[in-house]
């Protein structure tokens, strides 16, 4: 059966790829010949745009989600609080920590720090009743809390 005018036939065989595998896409190979370094006029670099950094618009979005009302200078002071906390994120992801064993403790950089564990042991009584006297509403033991997902 013939495919219909403007619809794609999907029994076709398909396309040779324009990179068979195996081929390097590398300008050296492209463009052979001897290499000449390139010579441009310095300018100012641009500080790279953060791919985590955030627009008016996700501010609206995560303040509509928070159930939060904002005012437009709210959002303004909250979207470059959130981008320069993404700006740290982004530099300290940065720093090349292969081979450097995590720190439990700041001090055991300077000095030799010996882990103290305690015995995982009960130590204090269990007072249910006292602990949920202040709750609104109690059953069994239990705290009762409104349904909020039906």
């Amino acid at each position: 059966m013939a495919a219909a005018e403007g619809v794609a036939d999907n029994t076709a065989a398909p396309r040779e790829s324009r990179h068979p595998e195996g081929s390097s896409r590398t300008l050296a190979n492209r463009y052979p010949g001897p290499r000449v370094p390139c010579v441009r006029p310095r300018r100012a670099v641009p500080e790279p745009r953060n791919p985590m950094a955030l627009n008016p618009q996700d501010v609206e979005r995560i303040a509509h989600l928070a159930r939060l009302e904002l005012s437009a200078g709210e959002r303004e002071s909250l979207l470059g609080q959130l981008n320069g906390f993404f700006r740290i994120v982004d530099a300290m992801s940065a720093v090349d920590t292969r081979g450097i064993e995590p720190l439990y403790t700041p001090l055991s950089a300077v000095q030799a720090v010996t882990l103290r564990l305690r015995d995982d042991a009960v130590t204090e009584a269990d007072d249910r009743a006292r602990n949920q006297r202040s709750a609104p509403a109690v059953e069994g033991g239990l705290f009762l809390v409104p349904r909020v997902i039906e």
